[in-house]
């Protein structure tokens, strides 16, 4: 009877799964996930690209390659494997827990199911529920041998570790964050003098399965190490490139960026319990790893040590970007543990006021950072432990505790719930297929890079051979090879894109009444234009002025200042600016724009920014006359820096009316560096536009 109860909870947090996909799915971030789609898609067309290292990572392209066979190219079959992935990885937490008690069961299934991260990548095209199954499988297969099986069957285990550990090597390369863990395990077990011969086993199925796979590689590719070289090829700059930038970022990221990332994130609600429990006395002595409990206790933390500390790159210090996802392994893991320190405290109230300062320290913490997981996770559980500690009614009421404990941690998935539903995904969706997609023959598409991707991904990725989609970027606004063109702009692409309305070229910002407006959703803020004019300035307009400064030598239109002009860091030549509050500025007067001949002028800036730190910068084009400003439009310089100490373009447009123009005015282009964060830029060009 006990046992189909257990079994009862392990279906209950399944069907949980499910349902989150069925009233949660939010769709794809149309980066990552659109290119494993595209590998899978092209697995099944026999085309393999191994210069793409996402091609490496067999797991998620065969399983999705072989959903797309069975089901087509769909949301349904994108999903499938994954939600496959997470069912198997709960029901290994499962196993874990079985011996447990039920309350502990559930408990440690909804700490890890519930968990908002893990459930919201239950069903994304994305590698990291697969590396969350193999660190599961690893730790299960470990646990079993050591306290279940009696030490039999060493070199069944062995293989099944090994096996574990390669499917997660063969899944994405932070499986590499486990390592640290397996070595204490392997050394502890050396010390003790225990299951000598099944690590020995285990190295040696390992070596064989990694002999298997570069021999395999070697055959397909050519080389034994085309996995590396195409990681290498692929490689780019980014503000998680620690080694790349100055070593503030990587003290930030060793000794805070992590741990406030857990504590935004909602993540460190089972470490609040293992923190409380390692605070009692003799409490190292789990680091022997002699019971269960101490078994998942000393993974969980160290699979967290390692996780902020150790290293991703071989010939330099760089931890893992941070990013939820890529520690999404720590949710079932830590569960574990938690699960029976909590299972403790409700029965005994043992470590309650450890557990009780824990959790208020995090909470006041969660309280000043961004996020809401101090109103959606902390705060509530805090009030929880406190009233179940001391309030009389509720103090020895256990199932009621457990039940409130659900509801809390079941307060961040309702909510993303509740933004799926405002986004509508699925009715975007049907949008773009009804309205494009399905009833034009042949037709152009210009839109943002992830709406783009996505879109290619509705066509089958090529079997549409007369839809081309293209970026703002990529589309040429003078092509002639399609008698239909449609601007779709669509608020929530846009925002997945990081581009906000100010990046879009000034024909998609607004739009002109020469074009057709095919479709309007203001609720989803989706638009369809049948474009006829793109009204591009570099065509129809005039150039009134074309200013470039590369702080060389004095420009006219600039003003000067020498003091801050620098040849520590430049660009290009010999010198750039070293802004302090604010840049050198462009002027230029427009009374003498002849305002009967032009309508507008187009503003556009250039410059290339060095930024040291994170910054408030701006580019500002504004509009003076001798009471000020009248006309202020700006963009924020930090967005646009992909890794600090190095030089980016900013580029930045604006239309202006002509008529709102006043006597005595001056155009003024600068950069206002409003905290002095350190900034140097150079080739700062400015060219104003005449349009009739």
């Amino acid at each position: 009877m006990k046992n189909n109860k257990k079994t009862l909870v392990l279906l209950f947090y399944i069907v949980i799964i499910l349902l989150y996909h069925v009233l949660g799915y939010i769709g794809h971030y149309g980066f990552d996930d659109m290119n494993y789609a595209k590998l899978a898609s092209d697995l099944n067309n026999r085309i393999i690209d191994f210069n793409n290292h996402f091609t490496f990572r067999f797991p998620i392209i065969i399983l999705t390659a072989l959903s797309y066979k069975l089901f087509g190219i769909s949301d349904f079959a994108s999903s499938l494997p994954t939600m496959i992935i997470t069912i198997l990885t709960l029901l290994l937490v499962f196993k874990a827990l079985k011996n447990q008690n039920l309350p502990t069961i559930i408990i440690g299934m909804a700490l890890t199911t519930l968990s908002n991260w893990f459930i919201f990548y239950s069903d994304k095209l994305m590698t990291d529920m697969y590396i969350v199954l193999s660190v599961m499988a690893i730790l299960l297969t470990l646990y079993c041998h050591k306290f279940r099986s009696k030490k039999q069957r060493p070199i069944l285990f062995a293989i099944l570790l090994s096996l574990s550990v390669f499917f997660g090597f063969i899944s994405k390369g932070t499986i590499i964050l486990i390592l640290p863990l397996l070595a204490y395990l392997f050394i502890t077990d050396l010390i003790f003098k225990r299951d000598i011969k099944f690590w020995i086993y285990t190295i040696v199925s390992g070596l064989a399965l990694l002999t298997i796979y570069f021999i395999t590689i070697e055959w397909l590719t050519g080389s034994f190490l085309k996995r590396f070289e195409s990681i290498a090829q692929n490689s780019y700059l980014n503000r998680c490139s620690y080694n790349e930038q100055p070593i503030i970022f990587l003290l930030r990221r060793v000794f805070y960026d992590f741990f406030e990332m857990l504590t935004r994130q909602g993540m460190a609600t089972s470490y609040i319990f293992i923190i409380a429990y390692m605070l009692k006395r003799k409490a190292w002595n789990i680091f022997k790893v002699e019971t269960p409990f101490a078994f998942w206790a000393t993974a969980s933390i160290i699979l967290l040590l390692s996780a902020n500390f150790m290293s991703i790159s071989l010939s330099s210090y760089a931890p893992m970007c941070i990013d939820p996802r890529h520690y999404l392994y720590l949710i079932p893991v830590s569960a574990i543990p938690a699960a029976m320190i909590i299972k403790e405290f409700i029965t005994d109230k043992k470590l309650k006021y450890s557990i009780i300062a824990i959790s208020s320290v995090v909470a006041i913490a969660s309280f000043f950072l961004q996020g809401d997981s101090f109103w959606k996770l902390y705060f509530p559980l805090t009030i929880l432990l406190l009233g179940y500690t001391f309030i009389k009614p509720i103090k020895t009421n256990q199932k009621v505790f457990s039940a409130v404990l659900i509801v809390i941690l079941s307060l961040s998935p309702f909510a993303m719930i509740n933004y799926a539903q405002k986004i509508q995904y699925r009715e975007q969706r049907s949008i773009i297929k009804e309205k494009l997609l399905n009833n034009n023959e042949d037709c152009i598409i210009v839109t943002n890079h992830v709406q783009k991707n996505i879109t290619e991904y509705y066509t089958g990725f090529g079997k549409k051979n007369n839809i081309e989609v293209f970026t703002y970027d990529e589309y040429q606004n003078d092509s002639t090879r399609c008698s239909k063109i449609f601007l779709l702009k669509n608020w929530y692409t846009r925002y997945l894109s990081n581009t906000s309305e100010k990046d879009l070229p000034l024909y998609a910002r607004t739009v002109s009444s020469n074009n057709q407006l095919v479709y309007s959703n203001s609720h989803l803020n989706i638009e369809i234009w049948q474009m006829h004019d793109f009204s591009s300035p570099e065509l129809t307009g005039t150039t009134l002025l074309k200013s470039t400064n590369g702080f060389e030598k004095d420009e006219a239109y600039w003003t000067k200042q020498d003091e801050n002009i620098s040849g520590e860091y430049k660009y290009e030549g010999e010198y750039a600016l070293h802004t302090g509050q604010y840049s050198s500025t462009f002027v230029y007067p427009v009374d003498s724009v002849n305002q009967e001949v032009f309508r507008h002028l187009i503003i556009q800036a250039d410059v290339m920014c060095n930024l040291f730190d994170t910054s408030n910068a701006s580019l500002i084009i504004s509009i003076d006359n001798e009471k000020g400003s009248y006309i202020w439009e700006s963009i924020g310089i930090n967005k646009y820096i992909k890794a600090y100490s190095k030089w980016w373009p900013v580029k930045y447009e604006e239309k202006i009316s002509v008529s709102d123009l006043k006597e005595n005015s001056v155009i003024k282009v600068y950069i206002w560096n409003s905290d002095n964060t350190t900034l140097y830029i150079d080739n700062f060009s400015v060219k104003v536009i005449g349009v009739k």
